[in-house]
């Protein structure tokens, strides 16, 4: 972190000294920009492509970041954090939100979560495409003991629950290959996946003990682009992720949601 360029106590104790030393600060903390630097970021932000990812923060936003009363989240006091957990849980109609640094960390606590009472390893059906089979560095291996069953769409847009169920037929829970999770992802390299498709699986899945869980990195485009609410979005997930820094302007971070006791289960 910066210091700030006004002169503070930084004390500094010696075993011979009853009196702290004053020190300057470490680092010098960079001049506020001038109106044109910021108008400037704004203005390559507002026509960059390259990813949902590359946004920047409100002028509000800015505002609530440096007036904001914070605590230490470690202790679970910090009221901004807790804050917006319970605001996402009321719009996505779940009864528990945990903020955490990144999506990748959001799908992997989550599933770890799920495959965790498990007593041998079990799988975790995906698209193919999706960002947990591609893009997680095999912490599903690594973090949970699981391994992934990368499922094509056959219609090359979505998985149904024709593509889905051939896997999930033979459930002995000793067999390697026993799903136990089906994880979807909505958007996917940006297509919206159909509800009505997403409730029948999610319906098979339930009726056979499988969780759902969604990674939904950019379920706010979903949400603006279909009209739906957020809660219906989420209603046919055990619990969902969302990333707060694609296209709604946050610097970083990600909400997992679902029951308070799979969010914050005893390690």
């Amino acid at each position: 972190m910066y210091r700030s360029l006004f002169s503070a106590p930084a004390p500094r104790y010696h075993a011979d000294e009853s009196d702290p030393v004053e020190t300057a600060p470490m680092i010098d903390a960079p001049p506020m920009p001038t109106d044109d630097e910021r108008q400037r970021a704004y203005a390559q932000v507002s026509w960059n492509v390259i990813s949902d990812t590359v946004t920047l923060p409100s002028a509000l936003m800015r505002t609530s970041m440096a007036s904001a009363v914070c605590g230490d989240e470690g202790y679970r006091t910090d009221q901004p954090t807790l804050r917006l957990e319970d605001a996402v849980a009321q719009l996505t109609g779940k009864e528990a939100a945990l903020f955490l640094p990144s999506g990748t960390q959001a799908n992997q606590l989550a599933l770890h979560v799920h495959t965790r009472p498990t007593l041998v390893p079990v799988s975790i059906l995906c698209d193919v495409r999706s960002h947990i089979h591609t893009s997680e560095m095999g912490g599903i291996a690594y973090h949970s003991r699981a391994t992934t069953v990368p499922v094509i769409p056959h219609n090359t847009h979505h998985l149904t629950l024709e593509d889905i169920a051939p896997f999930c037929e033979s459930q002995d829970p000793y067999m390697p290959t026993h799903v136990h999770v089906i994880s979807l992802e909505n958007t996917l390299q940006g297509t919206i996946f159909p509800q009505s498709e997403i409730e029948r699986i999610s319906a098979f899945a339930h009726e056979r003990g499988i969780i759902m869980h969604l990674d939904g990195a950019r379920l706010w485009n979903a949400w603006a682009e279909t009209g739906i609410s957020l809660a219906d979005l989420c209603r046919p997930f055990d619990t969902v992720s969302l990333c707060l820094s694609k296209g709604i302007g946050a610097p970083v971070g990600s909400i997992l949601v679902g029951p308070t006791d799979t969010l914050f289960a005893e390690s």
